[in-house]
């Protein structure tokens, strides 16, 4: 999937600062130059999309081997291997929500959903403590 770069404002020290929404990856350089493609080491999984809502779904599980080695889990649905996103409703679930959300469950820690001002998708980052 080709990038989405959009301006997400200034960081503290002043520097320009642009994310790319189809990777959730930042796209600029040091000195806050826009780059023409994000930062997003893992580009391809993006061309995999399953719509959770659309099929069905019996069982899943994320697993990881070696957290360690590699952050990107292997998703198992219906017993078979998964490579890809996961798609539901306007949201995209990647390996890169996969652990905040396996840490906020094993915290008791509630994730209420948000539309991102940027992007208009909606995100599970914005975590409510008890």
């Amino acid at each position: 999937m080709k990038c989405n770069i959009k301006y997400i404002g200034k960081s503290r020290q002043g520097t320009t600062k642009y994310y790319c929404t189809i990777h959730k990856s930042f796209a600029y350089d040091k000195l806050g130059n826009k780059l023409d493609e994000c930062l997003c080491s893992n580009k391809e999984i993006y061309d995999n999309r399953l719509n959770i809502k659309q099929n069905e779904i019996k069982d899943i599980s994320i697993r990881y081997e070696n957290i360690l080695e590699n952050v990107i889990p292997k998703i198992i649905l219906n017993n078979k291997e998964f490579n890809g996103v996961l798609e539901y409703d306007n949201s995209l679930l990647t390996y890169k929500d996969f652990g905040g959300i396996m840490l906020s469950k094993l915290n008791n820690i509630p994730l209420e959903m948000v539309k991102c001002s940027h992007c208009g998708r909606y995100h599970s980052d914005n975590v409510t403590f008890l």
